[in-house]
């Protein structure tokens, strides 16, 4: 799917945002400012099919929250506070506030929302949240990991040098086990005598 007909189907969902979904979303802890200022918010009917979702006139209303990014390689960027609301659509995310934690993409492009700062010289810790709507909450700062595969998690979370921010302990917990390593070591071996003993022997 072309990213011409993302941004037409967001500015469409943006267009069909009401007062009163405005007011639900406030009412949720979303700032107003994201949505009027920077259209991180409109809604739509779909239909989830598998792990992504598909605009249906008959399916239920969802938000819908552009996925914006300077580098498709990571989430890091040299103007994070710009980026996650100016940077390149790659993906929509369509979520509920009242089902917060269960959201669909519209093309699966998108493995993590939100920007970081780059990640050296003694970086602060990155806040992980759950769901796009904590997300909102904390101001659009932190990430949050869309994708399902745990090399790509892990590789996320690995790259979060300076430490990460769980939102509670038992998101701790998960964020913990994740970073556990997702596939088995190999072993590395010296090729010299010595090195030719050392395989002998395991």
């Amino acid at each position: 799917m072309k990213t011409t007909a993302l941004t037409a189907e967001m500015r469409q969902a943006f267009a069909d945002l009401q007062p009163a979904d405005i007011r639900e979303l406030a009412g949720h802890g979303v700032p107003a400012v994201l949505i009027d200022a920077f259209q991180m918010a409109g809604v739509a009917r779909v239909r989830v099919e598998g792990e992504l979702y598909v605009p249906d006139a008959a399916g239920s209303a969802a938000v819908i929250t552009p996925v914006l990014l300077e580098n498709p390689r990571g989430p890091e960027s040299c103007r994070p506070d710009v980026y996650e609301f100016l940077g390149n659509l790659v993906d929509l995310i369509a979520w509920n506030p009242r089902v917060p934690q269960r959201w669909a993409l519209r093309t699966g492009n998108a493995t993590w929302l939100g920007c970081i700062p780059p990640q050296y010289c003694d970086p602060a810790p990155v806040r992980v949240w759950r769901s796009p709507l904590n997300w909102f909450r904390a101001g659009c700062s932190g990430l949050v990991i869309l994708g399902r595969e745990r090399a790509e998690l892990h590789r996320l979370l690995v790259g979060c040098s300076g430490g990460i921010i769980a939102e509670d302990l038992q998101h701790r917990a998960e964020l913990v086990r994740a970073l556990e390593r997702p596939w088995p070591a190999t072993r590395v071996y010296v090729d010299s005598p010595a090195g030719a003993e050392a395989r002998r022997a395991a």
